[in-house]
């Protein structure tokens, strides 16, 4: 006999793949060719761009590198927009006057916006994140079983995902600053909050975090090790991971959500907004690479199926082992 708690759970897991499905692909707008003038007349230009007010810093990356992709095969010239499509790191007073990519990164091709508004080829991507079936690297994908496509995607990022200086000499800095002349440190990812409490339907479903704590403890007991460095957005499992490992515990500073701040189907990046109106857009869209950065420099890493995982192995980094926790989606 089904319960009424089972069928509200229906009801709800129904509105949500409702609003999954017009998230992404009942908006998405299909790619179109457009022509400003007759320079450089030798190259396609192909702009990516999509509105995304609920993915971080990686999300936005993979999206870029599935374009990319075909950008390689097709012999177009890849230029990012984040000019005129909105992100949740987006400050109000900058959207249409300064592309978000470049305040971080270096433009794929080094071409920019402006180095092709009088250009004869140009390409705008379609708004849909999967440009297309061969270069899914999205959740749900086989990019964690595909050895092919992983080293696929760790190319594509080492030719044209590139920090710019400023970037680069923070992260640098903030890896010396947060390791601490550690040598011999554990990497852990854990995503909690939103991913725990909504379930999203068609995502990776995350690992316990007491199962990551066991299994951490169980690694750092060998006694090889001289600290972990845990990156987690979640403060539940931030004090989890401190009441074990107290001042071998390692993490950036940054602002963490807790469960009971949650509400609803609520996503991380709405909550944290309205809870810290103030936060400084930059600075949170730094911290998330300085997290992933870090670990890609541990020797060796546990981690649940998720953007941010995918960013630490797309990273040059030399692991002795990979902890992937392969649970299925939810």
């Amino acid at each position: 006999m089904i319960t009424l708690l089972q069928i509200k759970q229906r009801i709800k897991k129904l509105s949500f793949v409702k609003k999954l499905l017009k998230k992404y692909y009942y908006k998405a707008s299909p790619m179109k060719r457009v022509s400003y003038g007759e320079e450089n007349a030798d190259k396609t230009f192909y702009v990516i761009g999509r509105d995304n007010n609920v993915g971080g810093a990686w999300a936005l990356i993979n999206t870029v590198m599935m374009h990319i992709g075909l950008c390689e095969e097709n012999g177009y010239t890849p230029i990012v927009d984040m000019l005129n499509f909105k992100t949740q790191y987006t400050k109000e007073d900058e959207f249409g006057k300064i592309n978000l990519w470049e305040k971080f990164l270096q433009q794929p091709a080094g071409y920019t916006l402006d180095d092709i508004k009088h250009s004869k080829n140009i390409i705008v991507s379609s708004t849909s994140p999967v440009p297309s079936a061969k270069y899914n690297s999205y959740a749900g994908s086989d990019i964690w079983s595909n050895s092919e496509k992983l080293t696929l995607f760790k190319n594509l990022f080492a030719k044209y995902i590139r920090f710019n200086d400023k970037s680069k000499n923070f992260l640098d800095c903030q890896a010396e600053k947060y390791l601490k002349g550690h040598k011999n440190v554990i990497g852990v990812l854990c995503r909690g909050t939103d991913f725990l409490i909504n379930k999203p339907v068609g995502n990776d479903i995350q690992p316990d975090p007491e199962v990551v704590l066991a299994d951490v403890k169980a690694e750092f007991s060998k006694g090889i090790y001289d600290a972990v460095f845990l990156a987690t957005e979640d403060q539940d499992i931030q004090d989890l991971f401190v009441a074990e490992f107290g001042n071998l515990l390692l993490s950036v500073d940054q602002v963490r959500i807790s469960k009971k701040e949650m509400k609803g189907d609520a996503w991380i990046a709405s909550v944290r907004n309205k809870l810290n109106p103030q936060e400084d857009k930059d600075i949170a869209f730094l911290s998330y690479f300085t997290a992933t950065y870090i670990l890609s420099k541990c020797r060796c890493f546990f981690a649940g199926k998720n953007n941010g995982s995918k960013g630490v192995l797309y990273m040059p980094s030399n692991f002795d082992f990979v902890k992937i926790y392969e649970l299925g989606r939810y």
